[in-house]
């Protein structure tokens, strides 16, 4: 009994409490949260992959694990210390007018990437846990992330770390999602959103 009560508590901390420190952010409304037994459901969009840094721009250490991604001769990483919280696991992005949205649970350490319409894409929402899993929202259907009934192509990626990538490809680019303060610093910061076009 002892150690049911426990993974109830984790879970709860675990998803709860990142959800309410957002909601008093005031970054964005507060995703609904039903919490039943071993079960979560949210509905928490993506997203946008933005800003994207250089390989020198940062200071991610080489031993992180990033989801690598090759598109059209483009290289970018999606470190997985970013996308680790409820609303973090999903991020939309694009190459050229393709888009995509790249999706990791770091309960499972699942990673999927999705290519589709942009309607398709934006669809993509974070829908919460359920035996043993996270579950996503696609086109407003339920589904468990390692899924096969998700009707979206899927791109080939790589996880590796951060060091190796960049070997690879010392050209990439990097989302480096909830973690860009730590890895970057604050005048580069405000430059990027300078840059933006709206």
């Amino acid at each position: 009994m002892m150690k049911k009560t426990w993974l109830i508590c984790t879970f709860v901390i675990g998803f709860l409490v990142p959800i309410s420190v957002l909601a008093q952010s005031g970054a964005k409304p507060a995703p609904v949260a039903v919490y039943k037994s071993d079960e979560l459901t949210l509905d928490i969009p993506g997203l946008d992959a933005e800003p994207l840094f250089r390989a020198s721009e940062v200071t991610v250490p080489d031993d992180y694990h990033v989801t690598g991604l090759v598109v059209k001769k483009e290289a970018r990483a999606y470190l997985e210390a970013g996308m680790s919280q409820p609303d973090s696991h999903v991020a939309y992005d694009r190459f050229g007018s393709a888009p995509i949205a790249v999706t990791f649970c770091d309960r499972t350490g699942c990673t999927r990437v999705f290519a589709g319409s942009e309607r398709q894409i934006h669809s993509i929402r974070v829908g919460g846990w359920k035996d043993q899993n996270m579950q996503l929202f696609v086109a407003d259907r339920l589904h468990p992330h390692d899924s096969l009934t998700i009707k979206l192509q899927e791109l080939e990626f790589r996880t590796i770390t951060w060091g190796e990538w960049k070997r690879l490809y010392p050209h990439t680019k990097i989302y480096l999602g909830d973690q860009v303060k730590r890895f970057t610093d604050q005048q580069l910061r405000d430059e990027k959103v300078k840059k933006r076009p709206w």
